[in-house]
């Protein structure tokens, strides 16, 4: 009675463990998301192109409109100049896709950046199509010459064997700090620390597109 009492005793308890041992490895194996990035986007600054062209239209006409939208961004080239010297990475892609994969790894998923046109792993959950347009700085309110930063990326986020779409989701992110030009460019510790946060934070909320946003 007693050994038979104790061999149930010892199955039950291999039961239990192998269970817990399945469950264990099963919350270890994280979902994989494949990332195909189309764009790495383009440093911009978006100042004087920020204002509006309409009196240039309906003072000159369409041609003296032309020339001051060119004269505008003439302009811009010269800022983007200007601030190149003082910004640790002017590229868009790094630190914005590193930090989609750090809050996707925050709540369990793996990242996989592939090329346009591979075909999807086995573990595969979700694809992520990113083409990111332009990041910079550009000017939020012309009455105070405020600028901030900015990111404007377009993307999918699909299932395996899902056919894209023809209309991309939309992502405009902007800095809530804002100032001055002048100031900005004064303040290079200021602007990397914008720039930075800003590609962070919409890493960030492409991922979150991910976790929350798809069943």
């Amino acid at each position: 009675m007693f050994t038979v009492r104790n061999t149930f005793l010892i199955a039950g308890l291999a039961l239990l463990t192998t269970i817990a041992s399945t469950d264990s490895l099963g919350e270890d194996i994280p979902l994989t998301v494949s990332l195909e990035i189309e764009a790495v986007g383009k440093f911009e600054i978006i100042h004087s192109r920020a204002e509006s062209t309409a009196t240039g239209a309906v003072l000159f006409g369409l041609i003296g409109a032309g020339i001051s939208e060119s004269n505008r961004a003439g302009k811009d080239k010269r800022r983007k100049e200007a601030i190149a010297p003082f910004l640790d990475n002017m590229a868009c892609a790094p630190m914005l896709i590193e930090a989609t994969e750090e809050r996707l790894d925050e709540k369990g998923f793996k990242l996989r950046t592939v090329d346009a046109g591979d075909p999807n792993e086995p573990d595969v959950a979700y694809v992520i199509v990113l083409k990111i347009g332009t990041c910079g700085f550009k000017m939020m309110d012309s009455q105070t010459d405020e600028v901030a930063a900015f990111v404007v990326a377009e993307y999918h986020i699909l299932k395996p064997g899902q056919k894209k779409p023809k209309k991309r989701s939309r992502m405009l992110i902007t800095g809530k700090h804002r100032q001055s030009w002048e100031a900005l460019v004064a303040s290079p510790e200021v602007a990397n620390a914008e720039f930075a946060a800003i590609k962070i934070k919409a890493g960030r909320r492409l991922a979150n597109k991910v976790i929350y946003d798809n069943p």
